[in-house]
């Protein structure tokens, strides 16, 4: 009986021990993992932004024909997602260890934020025949503006790539507190999951809907870090609230 019980206690303890070297084992797996993708995200950022830019220059010119000029609209797409998908895939991937937390925080004029997204996607709005409609008041929050920058730029991403026809933008403050509504008539936006919500219906999507859904999700993060809320106003109009100053 000894005998057994000591096999049995050996056994045990195997059995955490291989268990505890399997979690390290993934947990350094997965900061390997993370190191990387810091590592290319900073590499990529720079480049990334500089031929945005160049192709949004060379889409301004007239000596191109209709075929040309749609490609060059396709290709500051690309770029403008890949970019948004690699900030996006950092902010989740930090969150699957740790909540995120702002690294800097400084007074934000979050209208002058907003009115920038008229100029930024002003060319693939005019791609995809969508009108963008900008309403702001003079709003200042106290906030990551990497992190604001982030959030505003994907809601106004997917929405873009859902319609044809019109997205909304309008930011109101009053009494210590802003809401900024995006909306989309006529379309039903998809929900801002949690992480793990996400990651359970992940493998259950298309590229597509998944680089959509991954925008939401590190949407949703951004604002809880900061201590805004992002929900669902209507189908067809997303909600951000939060603290001004």
């Amino acid at each position: 009986m000894e005998l057994s019980l000591a096999l049995l206690s050996g056994a045990a303890v195997a059995g955490v021990l291989t268990a505890g070297a399997l979690a390290l084992g993934r947990r350094r797996r997965h900061e390997v993992e993370r190191r990387l993708l810091s590592t290319l995200m900073h590499d990529l950022r720079t480049p990334l932004t500089s031929l945005q830019l160049t192709l949004g220059e060379l889409a301004h010119h007239d000596a191109y024909s209709p075929d040309e000029r749609a490609t060059l609209h396709r290709a500051i797409e690309e770029a403008v997602g890949l970019r948004s998908f690699l900030e996006n895939l950092q902010l989740v991937d930090a969150a699957v260890l740790a909540r995120p937390e702002p690294t800097e925080v400084t007074p934000v004029p979050l209208h002058e934020q907003v009115e920038r997204l008229r100029y930024r996607y002003e060319l693939m709005a005019r791609a995809r025949k969508v009108s963008l409609e900008v309403s702001v008041v003079p709003v200042v929050v106290r906030a990551d503006p990497r992190l604001v920058e982030l959030l505003l730029s994907n809601l106004v991403e997917v929405s873009l790539r859902l319609t044809d026809t019109l997205v909304m933008i309008e930011l109101r403050g009053g009494q210590g507190t802003f809401e900024l509504t995006v909306s989309v008539p006529g379309v039903a936006l998809p929900e801002p999951l949690r992480v793990d919500a996400f990651a359970n219906q992940r493998q259950h999507q298309d590229r597509v809907s998944g680089l959509l859904t991954l925008a939401l999700v590190a949407s949703r993060l951004a604002c809880e870090s900061m201590g805004w809320q992002l929900l669902l106003a209507s189908p067809e109009t997303f909600h951000v609230k939060g603290p001004a100053t």
